[in-house]
């Protein structure tokens, strides 16, 4: 299929087939599923948790929003550097990229610097509504 939506007791994944890998035991239907439907797939070693595995997976290289210097905090600093980069005074790196865009819509502008100077400032708590899932 074009679009994929799953569904497990915690999460909802939506997005285009290509952006999915699969997460299996090596002798199991998924696996075959994804094999013969061309996705993605990272084999889990038996008795090892597949939900585990995933998470650890997707945490690799994750910036967390609005840290935009990687500096381990989320504060003023990061908020200018968001207006910088919004302005075009500032070429951000890919990471840089993925942590100023705060809520997630796909532009760097001061709305994502507004979000990190109320999370600074303790007005705004994560998660919080109008930004992405991500971890302050």
């Amino acid at each position: 299929p074009d679009n994929v939506t799953i569904y497990d007791s915690e999460n909802v994944f939506s997005g285009t087939s290509d952006d999915f890998t699969i997460y299996c035991y090596e002798d199991s239907a998924m696996n075959d599923y994804a094999e013969k439907y061309g996705y993605k797939v990272s084999v889990v070693d038996a008795g090892a948790d597949v939900g585990e595995a995933m998470r650890k997976e997707l945490e690799k290289g994750k910036a967390a929003a609005g840290d935009v210097n990687n500096d381990g905090q989320v504060n003023s600093e990061d908020a200018l550097t968001i207006l910088k980069i919004a302005a075009e005074l500032l070429t951000p790196s890919e990471e840089q990229e993925q942590a100023a865009d705060v809520n997630g819509d796909g532009r760097i502008n001061s709305e994502d610097a507004l979000l990190v100077l109320k999370y600074a400032a303790g007005l705004l708590h994560y998660p919080a509504e109008n930004t992405k899932n991500i971890s302050f």
